[in-house]
């Protein structure tokens, strides 16, 4: 079963779940495997499918998450983090199963 990644409106077919997704440096890496290079500014990522981590330079907004996230910005999650939130903003986000580090308010729940 493939899911699927939209990048700047672009949409990817990616085969196999995320177990992590890394927007760095304006590379978009999935599993280890780079599926974008060479954006700049604002980069809009939507994953459809699950989610296991998420590592950004920016800000993310996503769906329940089974791991881990790490935003330079802010985080919104509408679900549940199985694991840690590390935000250089706010967080918001349902129920968080490790720990929150953010440099600015927190909202769960």
């Amino acid at each position: 079963m493939g899911n699927s990644i939209t990048i700047n409106g672009v949409r990817i077919e990616v085969q196999g779940s995320a177990n992590h997704i890394s927007i760095r440096n304006g590379n978009v890496t999935i599993g280890g495997n780079v599926v974008k290079t060479g954006l700049s500014g604002e980069v809009r990522v939507v994953w459809d499918g699950p989610l296991a981590s998420l590592d950004c330079d920016g800000s993310a907004e996503t769906g329940p998450v089974s791991g881990n996230v790490s935003a330079g910005n802010g985080v919104k999650v509408s679900g549940d983090v199985s694991g840690n939130v590390s935000a250089g903003n706010g967080v918001t986000c349902q129920k968080v199963g490790g720990n929150i580090m953010a440099g600015g308010s927190v909202k769960v729940g």
